[in-house]
């Protein structure tokens, strides 16, 4: 009887020994993924902190205003200014709605009647 409970102890311990191998198998294999997408993630950064800086390069004012100035002819365009923009009260609005000013955002914002609080 002792030798059959041993034998079932030394069979436990070889499958208890087998299923640790086997899940430090898979922790290994996930800390290898989380490593290569965290490298994927930081390439992925950097290029987007590259694309940004480019953008900003190609962005400049004074860069802008030189292309504005040789490409006239075919694009023909001027400087953004006051006299371009038109009164808010020129804006058509829906039935029942007010320009008010947002408070948070000091944006001009159209709201149904019934939202305005009288004073």
């Amino acid at each position: 009887m002792r030798f059959h409970f041993l034998i079932i102890i030394y069979l436990a311990i070889i499958g208890f020994a087998f299923l640790s191998n086997h899940e430090h198998n898979k922790t290994r294999k996930s800390i290898s993924t989380a490593e290569k997408l965290r490298k994927q993630i930081d390439t992925a950064k950097e290029d987007y902190d590259y694309l940004v800086a480019e953008w900003n390069y190609l962005n400049r004012p004074d860069r802008i205003a030189a292309l504005a100035d040789r490409f006239y002819d075919q694009l023909q365009l001027v400087p953004v200014s006051a006299r371009f923009f038109g009164d808010i009260n020129l804006i058509p609005l829906r039935n029942n709605t007010k320009i008010q000013l947002d408070q948070t955002s000091n944006l001009l914002i159209a709201v149904p009647v019934s939202w305005v609080k009288v004073e």
